[in-house]
């Protein structure tokens, strides 16, 4: 297989990872299959890491989709692992990937390493009544992305790989050509939010949309060392009501209601289905402004909507379609 199959590896990173980037590139010269070469796109401005594994250091601009938007001229193989820089692999991570990848005849694949499906009870009812992501018992697919942009997932996978209609980001194989293929720097507005909100979605939604073959593993054994750290950064944000309530709004208008194949009628089902959610989450922000003594919040809410509203009739209208073959 190894004969067979060559890739490189390209990493996002600040360089503040610290020992799980550390980590991360020890377990990378453990693999089973090894790569190609190691590439690490690190954002303008920081310092780069001392060398671990003769990897190479790129500097691009900053930003979750920035860092992931590139030409990849640095790569000549045909397959391409993109990683965060808090990622361990176990020692067959890889190819268990790529065999399933083969099985399957995906064009990506994902690690499935936040596991929604193993959440406590109180976790999957805040992501039922906030964030209305629902467990799903449809036994076809690892995630499926709903009209109004919130996704359901499978609450009970006994195979390790299904198809998908999106993925988490932090560990991917791709083909080289399906990168470079949904045109993701298309998607460069979703940087100004200034948190990481949605990239992953977008990105892999945007694999599905275009007609190409999306999975997810379950058994890849892969471990994201510092899932938290970026969610508890945009949780003590101050302005976090607004950009969620933006960036949401964006979001469905980009991935949802502004696709060249809806009609007329499909653009009026998709609008209900996120009118309902907006009720739902004025609900949500009226009760969390009440409980909080906080008018800010539900004026938060209202306001994200609305420049939501207008940034997506003045930038998003301007590029190109999301579904591009």
């Amino acid at each position: 297989m190894s004969k067979l199959f060559e890739y490189s590896v390209a990493i996002r990173t600040l360089g503040t990872a610290g020992d799980y980037y550390i980590k991360e590139i020890q377990s990378l010269c453990r693999q089973s299959i090894m790569p190609q070469k190691i590439v690490v796109y690190i954002a303008d401005g920081y310092p780069l890491p001392k060398a671990i594994a003769n990897e190479v250091y790129i500097v691009v601009p900053k930003g979750m989709v920035a860092q992931r938007a590139l030409d990849y001229k640095e790569i000549e193989t045909d397959f391409i692992l993109l990683l965060d820089d808090d990622v361990f692999l176990p020692d067959n991570c890889v190819e268990i990937l790529y065999k399933e990848m083969q099985e399957h005849h995906g064009d990506c694949i994902a690690a499935d390493v936040f596991h929604p499906h193993l959440a406590s009870f109180k976790s999957t009812l805040y992501d039922c009544a906030v964030n209305l992501s629902f467990p799903s018992h449809n036994g076809s697919w690892a995630f499926k992305v709903r009209n109004n942009a919130s996704f359901s997932y499978n609450i009970h996978p006994i195979k390790g790989v299904y198809k998908s209609q999106s993925a988490a980001g932090p560990i991917s194989l791709w083909r080289k050509e399906v990168l470079l293929g949904i045109h993701y720097h298309d998607e460069l507005w979703l940087d100004q939010m200034g948190f990481a909100f949605g990239d992953d979605q977008l990105m892999f939604q945007k694999v599905f949309k275009n007609g190409y073959n999306l999975l997810v593993s379950y058994d890849s054994g892969a471990i994201h060392l510092n899932a938290k750290s970026s969610s508890r950064l945009f949780q003590r944000s101050s302005e976090k009501f607004y950009t969620r309530s933006k960036a949401l709004y964006m979001l469905w208008y980009r991935s949802c209601y502004q696709l060249d194949n809806n009609s007329k009628f499909k653009k009026v089902i998709v609008a209900c289905c996120f009118f309902i959610k907006q009720l739902h989450l004025l609900s949500i922000h009226i009760i969390t402004a009440l409980v909080n003594k906080d008018a800010g919040i539900f004026f938060k809410f209202i306001k994200g909507n609305f420049d939501g509203i207008n940034e997506s009739k003045r930038k998003l209208k301007l590029i190109p379609n999301f579904i591009l073959r």
